[in-house]
């Protein structure tokens, strides 16, 4: 947060639980996603144009083994 308010961004801090969270995210330029659920933000999160970044890890087991996620939904928010 002190890095962009440094460079006169205006940071805005959400979480998982906020209010109207989609359209919230709309709105910004750079999203930096760490909510800590796997593939969480699908694309009603998301504008063309956006820059998202996606610090979230998840490593999931399944029947055709481990794959790892991050808490953005990229199949679906891609394009």
């Amino acid at each position: 947060v002190h890095l962009l308010l440094a460079e006169d961004a205006t940071p805005t801090i959400a979480h998982s639980k906020t209010d109207r969270l989609a359209e919230l995210t709309r709105d910004f330029d750079l999203v930096i996603v760490a909510a800590g659920r796997s593939e969480f933000f699908g694309k009603e999160f998301f504008r063309p144009g956006q820059t998202v970044v996606d610090v979230g890890i998840h490593r999931l087991v399944g029947t055709e083994g481990v794959r790892l996620t991050g808490d953005v939904n990229f199949s679906e928010v891609r394009g």
